[in-house]
């Protein structure tokens, strides 16, 4: 929401409370998801004119741009004799006319839409709000859009008004590509509607793609890219993953994977940073993929299990050939890309009566840590992370030592970047991110050391250095620390003979020395299997041999030793050449290997020669406490607030209360589960829903039917407790 938006919020209300529900010409629909209210932005009118854009207008295709980076307020009008188009802000002023231009030579026969056609699948409002590279917005129209572009008199025109107010280009043509000249134009195109032509395709004829994203050309050179962040199809070369550059016109490899279709990007057009997420087809697992954009990677996130969406595809215009109707798995990044949400017909393929299928939302990352934790004068102040669209606040952790058995610091969050130090507060702390989702940071931040403690024992994520290729990171949410790890996977052999001839990859990383002497140095590692590498895929049980091979260590550029590494199992190995003198003060540390499947996921920095880390380093490995006290409770008036309809119209129900689990690492929440048999296991398979409270409603039970509880603590690391005791619930 823009800021002459928010100005005209109810006075005194946050910004960032308000949601847009609806648009219209006529106004914009916001809720309040704090105070349940409604306000309405009335859009202004004008004699002569209509509206024919405003940000967020339309569904920008289905799959729209990243709505946040719209932030202009641009209105776009038109005359009603067609023939001048105007531009104003949200509230109608100022008001700026251009008279529609034209290259027809009868231009009184032209006929202006105020929009882009849909071409070969491709919707015209992926054409809303097209950005350039320095992020300037456009207005797209088309002229004579049932025309050929070499029609005699009155060809066919797509015409761009930048949204920049003061940019005083006027309309701007698009031009095709110079080294593309179109020599014959297609007379039909598949898809709901016949088109005469390509349209607008034709003049994308020769820049590259990725994912089916095009680019347009205007006539002073500027480059215009699709808004949409989502597009029909899928890559150049069928199974081969690619990204480029329409500016360098470099091409970046990413690899080989089936059946990929439709494409969610985190930016319209650049391709080297963030994350994207796509579909696959390949079934029954039907995997969801993320491409890391910076490393040219991928990797499997999750296996959705949507077994019959070639089906449903190939009967989507039939509804007598198959009775259930088609929907996309349509895989999208919350704003952080620490969770993706995706529709699946996993638990409801089987079921005639169950036509739809279910959201389901795939942990992708893990908050990270913030930043630079210090001691200043009294206090502890840091920096937030790179990425904390989602992070509602920092949580505060203290240990008598460092590295280990640290204790959460009360239940509430910090919201700042700063805490004071309360008197006598000697000891070692660290933070983690905290999302509004509850999701928790799965690594410490560095440590601030608060007395005169001279021990360290530092830990260090590679996946947050500086990786080279052909290093990448790959996805082991089961071992890795922080759900990642470092790899030269190479699955496609890409790289075997130059790594045979001396090329390695690496990640290097800044790296502390408190207090001058000897320093140990271990890295956690294993060897990956070749199914691994090979499928982007971990989870698989472990078969045929681990790789093997040796990780060079290198301080300041200067060879320091190997850590070797062997074996399918994380596990921590020294350097081999033992303590390492150094002086106080930052050193770069650098890992390289040209060994492929060898992986790191973390790194121990310390002058206790003794010390070795348990487990994934110093986050906690163990919940001991048991849930107790599990019994039945009364529904009361507080209750009624929990369900959408009053608590005696929901029919057999049970409300199961505990006593809250007292940790030092604190809890996360509660797993509930339930059997029809008193013996059972409290695992993945009983599992009902974690409360974040020590209470569980459970609805919808069968009268006569005794049904048996157990539950479970769980902290942010998905250390689980032993299960409580078994309670006999008769209905």
């Amino acid at each position: 929401m823009g800021g002459t938006q928010q100005q005209r919020l109810p006075h005194g209300t946050d910004p960032a409370d308000w949601i847009v529900t609806s648009r219209s010409p006529a106004g914009i629909q916001l809720h309040n998801v704090v105070t349940n209210e409604s306000h309405r932005i009335e859009l202004p009118s004008r004699a002569g004119w209509r509206l024919v854009h405003f940000p967020g207008i339309a569904t920008y295709g289905g799959r729209g741009p990243n709505i946040r980076q719209i932030t202009h307020e641009t209105l776009v009008w038109l005359a009603d004799d067609n023939r001048t188009l105007a531009r104003s802000n949200v509230a109608g002023e100022p008001f700026t006319k251009f008279a529609v231009r034209s290259i027809s030579t009868q231009p009184e026969q032209d006929t202006l839409f105020a929009d882009m056609s849909s071409v070969g699948g491709k919707a015209g409002d992926n054409w809303r709000d097209a950005v350039d590279r320095d992020g300037n917005r456009y207005f797209l129209f088309e002229i004579n859009r049932d025309h050929f572009p070499d029609h005699p008199t009155n060809p066919y025109q797509v015409w761009a008004l930048p949204l920049t107010p003061g940019d005083d280009r006027g309309l701007l043509r698009v031009v095709p590509h110079p080294r593309a000249a179109m020599t014959e134009y297609v007379s039909s195109q598949t898809g709901m509607t016949p088109q005469p032509s390509a349209n607008w395709w034709n003049f994308a004829a020769g820049f590259p793609w990725s994912g089916d994203n095009a680019i347009l050309r205007l006539e002073d050179d500027t480059l215009l890219h699709m808004s949409s962040l989502g597009m029909h199809s899928s890559f150049a070369g069928g199974d081969t993953v690619s990204v480029n550059c329409a500016y360098s016109g470099q091409v970046r490899y990413v690899g080989t994977f089936p059946k990929f279709d439709r494409v969610t990007w985190p930016h319209e057009f650049k391709r080297d940073r963030d994350f994207a997420v796509v579909a696959s087809h390949a079934e029954p697992a039907s995997p969801i993929v993320m491409l890391d954009l910076e490393h040219t990677t991928m990797w499997t996130l999750a296996l959705t299990h949507f077994h019959d969406y070639a089906l449903r595809y190939k009967t989507r215009w039939d509804p007598d050939a198959y009775h259930k109707p088609m929907f996309r798995p349509a895989p999208t990044f919350s704003p952080d890309f620490t969770k993706v949400v995706y529709f699946s017909s996993m638990l409801t393929g089987d079921h005639p009566d169950r036509k739809w299928g279910d959201v389901y939302v795939a942990v992708a990352r893990y908050p990270e840590p913030p930043m630079n934790l210090r001691k200043e004068g009294a206090a502890l102040v840091w920096e937030r992370p790179r990425r904390h669209a989602e992070i509602q606040g920092f949580r505060l952790y203290r240990s008598d030592e460092s590295g280990r058995d640290y204790q959460r610091l009360g239940e509430g969050l910090l919201t700042e970047t700063r805490y004071e130090l309360p008197p006598n507060a000697d000891g070692v702390y660290v933070l983690a991110s905290v999302e509004y989702s509850g999701l928790e940071s799965r690594m410490f931040s560095n440590e601030a050391s608060v007395g005169t403690c001279k021990m360290f024992r530092h830990f260090h994520r590679p996946a947050a250095g500086r990786i080279t290729k052909p290093m990448v990171p790959f996805f082991e949410p089961a071992g890795a620390g922080e759900g990642y790890a470092l790899a030269v996977t190479d699955p496609d052999l890409i790289d075997k003979q130059r790594l045979e001839d001396g090329l390695s990859g690496s990640v290097t990383m800044p790296v502390v020395i408190p207090v001058a002497g000897p320093v140990r140095i271990l890295a956690r590692v294993r060897g990956m299997s070749a199914w691994e590498r090979a499928s982007y895929t971990t989870g698989w049980p472990m078969a045929g041999e681990a790789a093997r091979g040796v990780f060079a260590v290198r301080i300041d550029g200067k060879s320091a030793g190997a850590i070797p590494v062997e074996g399918f199992a994380w596990r921590w190995v020294p350097l081999d050449a033992g303590a390492v003198p150094l002086v106080a003060g930052v050193v770069e540390l650098d890992l390289a290997t040209q060994s492929a499947g060898i992986a790191v996921d973390n790194i121990l920095v310390t002058n206790d020669p003794d010390f070795v880390p348990r487990g994934r380093g110093q986050v906690p490995e163990e919940l001991a406490a048991v849930p107790g006290g599990i019994r039945v409770a009364p529904f009361g008036s507080d209750d009624e607030r929990v369900f959408p309809k009053p608590i005696k119209e929901l029919g057999p129900r049970v409300k199961l209360i505990w006593a809250p689990v007292a940790a030092p690492q604190g809890v996360s929440y509660y797993n509930v589960y339930r059997s029809d048999m008193e013996a059972f296991e409290a695992e993945a398979e009983t599992l009902l829903g974690s409360p974040t409270e020590p209470v569980f409603y459970d609805i919808g039970l069968e009268t006569g039917r005794t049904v048996y509880y157990r539950v479970r603590a769980v902290d942010a690391w998905g250390n689980r407790s032993p299960p409580s005791v078994t309670l006999a619930v008769p209905n």
